[in-house]
């Protein structure tokens, strides 16, 4: 029996496709009788999935989310202290818990430059730890003194996870270090019957998009990209899935570009069949991304994918055969990334048809075994 911790940095959000991955883990140790601490916000830990671990015998620690330096004050003792909200209470919890394992799952590449304390006390103690990289941008940015903080971070960890190939390169660039000990790792998804989903009986092409309604997710170029696309003169609908402090942006926008009456919005939607049942092609023009699950999700769902070259994108979609990329951030190519799906239209059935067998095919449902076991590949 090991003693593992499992300690969230993903603040502000319920829990999401980057949780499904530890949570995996920590059910797959619990169920080998492992003893197990999960350190997650309440807004994760509220989850149906984390009752049911407590219940089972894991211990809860309620994380407080990290409150941003406004005074001078603040923002010196950050640079000099290298801490955040909670550090101490998570070292008190760490300590009393004595783990052999930490498994960090941090929503930004380089959230542990802000936990300093813990990955002081786990140094002290020679307490081997990992790292789930679920997110990166595209162009990272660190200070000089959170630079040095991220390398000896990463190069401390006994195992680093990386959600893409593309997030574990940039990392390796920014870094400016090997990594050698960095491996790919596959987030838990929710997968549909065999065969993926019927395909819609509607005449007019439907597109689908789904994510919180923030800027990362890009809804002013998707919306820019489909007004300029096959445009104005041939019916198509866009539907939204997802909630946030954008939609008002994004619905005044639409009708700024005269395509109000063919957005929809549906707020959050968790049925997955409800989704697919009345849409053709997932459409994504991320900014930045990890490994976004409703992408992987389309394909398994036998739907062709329109995405940005961001996150794991390449790495799932077959280009003209399974879906159609661009390069981020350009509504120019987006926009004829739609006019090429666009134009082949009559073959989105077929096409979604081979993304599910592909995608089929190159998904491992319980790769997250990997976090809590010792050998490993390198990529």
């Amino acid at each position: 029996m090991m003693r593992v911790a499992f300690v969230s940095t993903v603040y502000g959000y319920a829990f999401s496709g980057a949780d499904s991955l530890w949570v995996r883990a920590a059910e797959l140790a619990v169920a080998r009788g492992d003893a197990v601490l999960i350190a997650a916000t309440p807004a994760v830990t509220a989850h149906p999935r984390l009752h049911a671990l407590i219940q089972k015998g894991a211990r809860g620690f309620s994380s407080q989310v990290p409150d941003i330096p406004n005074t001078t004050i603040d923002r010196f003792r950050r640079k000099l202290e290298y801490v955040s909200a909670g550090s101490e209470s998570l070292v008190s919890a760490l300590h009393e818990f004595c783990p052999d394992r930490v498994i960090f799952s941090c929503g930004g590449t380089y959230d542990l430059v802000r936990e300093g304390r813990v990955l002081g006390f786990l140094r002290t103690q020679r307490i081997p730890y990992r790292v789930i990289a679920n997110w990166q941008t595209e162009k990272p940015f660190l200070s000089p003194i959170d630079l040095g903080r991220a390398r000896a971070c990463f190069q401390d960890a006994d195992r680093l996870f990386f959600v893409s190939h593309r997030n574990l390169e940039i990392t390796r660039r920014h870094l400016g270090l090997p990594l050698r000990h960095a491996e790919l790792i596959q987030v838990p998804i929710r997968i549909p019957r065999a065969g993926g989903a019927p395909w819609p009986e509607l005449s007019v092409p439907t597109f689908a998009a789904i994510g919180r309604l923030e800027p990362v997710k890009a809804f002013d170029i998707l919306l820019s990209a489909l007004a300029k696309s096959p445009g104005t003169t041939e019916a198509w609908y866009l539907n939204i899935y997802g909630e946030g402090a954008g939609q008002g942006e994004i619905q005044h926008q639409a009708d700024a570009l005269g395509i109000a009456d063919r957005v929809r919005f549906h707020g959050f939607v968790s049925n997955l069949d409800e989704i697919w049942k009345d849409n053709h092609c997932l459409i994504s023009a991320s900014r930045d991304e990890g490994l976004p699950t409703v992408m992987i999700e389309a394909l398994m769902y036998a739907r062709p994918v329109i995405a940005t070259r961001v996150g794991a994108a390449t790495e799932w979609i077959a280009e003209d055969e399974t879906g159609f990329t661009c390069e981020p951030e350009s509504v120019d190519a987006l926009s004829k990334a739609i006019d090429r799906a666009w134009k082949v239209r009559s073959r989105w059935r077929t096409m979604g048809a081979d993304a599910h067998r592909r995608a089929v095919a190159k998904y491992l449902p319980d790769d997250a075994l990997r976090l809590i076991e010792p050998a490993f590949a390198v990529y």
